[in-house]
């Protein structure tokens, strides 16, 4: 198991969003609908049942994500709303256990989860400050290959994602955002080969508001 998360991500993102002009005041920026793309690294993790066991991998992965969602600001400067997005990328793992080759394939996934955070300033705020959770799904195609032949299953995970991040105007209904959290997944009674860690999500996106 490997974890290669990219770091150098960070200083750039947040880098970025310090540096970006504010839009020109207006109306609430952070109420309504919205669309936009993200790319980032995520925690990956499947299983394979061999033996009664729960043969797990895992790993940082890049994904590239198209989001949408529904939010509003009060003039509180309380902001809520709901997030899903839909993801792709190379999100494939191999593992060895026990002189058998496993390989979990997937090539995509999906999330839906809420969104909170504050404005300062209220409803005409510049940049938002927020945190996030959410469930994401991915299936995996599963193939063994060992001494007693090959065999096939599917794997379906949930990932709880959470975190906090940071959204700024740029130009007219244009926003950039950065991210960071981790995920943990549950898993049922059966033995497992590791337990799972903690990595740190990144991401960085481009928001469009309607």
């Amino acid at each position: 198991m490997t974890q290669r998360v990219p770091f150098r991500l960070l200083p750039l993102a947040f880098g970025a969003l310090a540096l970006a002009p504010a839009a020109a005041a207006g109306d609430n920026a952070f109420s309504g609908l919205y669309v936009g793309a993200e790319i980032g690294a995520q925690s990956v993790i499947a299983g394979a049942d061999v033996g009664g066991a729960d043969i797990l991998a895992q790993d940082s992965k890049p994904v590239v994500s198209a989001v949408a969602g529904f939010r509003h600001t009060w003039e509180t400067g309380l902001m809520l709303g709901l997030e899903g997005s839909y993801g792709a990328g190379d999100l494939a793992l191999d593992q060895q256990s026990g002189g058998i080759g496993l390989t979990y394939d997937t090539n995509h996934q999906w999330s839906y989860g809420a969104v909170a955070g504050w404005t300062p300033g209220g409803e005409t705020a510049r940049t938002l400050y927020f945190v996030y959770v959410s469930e994401t799904k991915r299936d995996f195609d599963v193939t063994g290959t060992g001494p007693g032949g090959t065999f096939r299953q599917t794997d379906s995970q949930g990932l709880l994602r959470y975190g906090l991040g940071v959204e700024r105007t740029v130009s007219g209904s244009w926003s950039v955002r950065a991210s960071l959290g981790s995920s943990r997944a549950e898993f049922d009674d059966r033995p497992r080969s590791f337990d799972p860690v903690h990595p740190v999500d990144v991401s960085v996106g481009v928001i469009h508001r309607f």
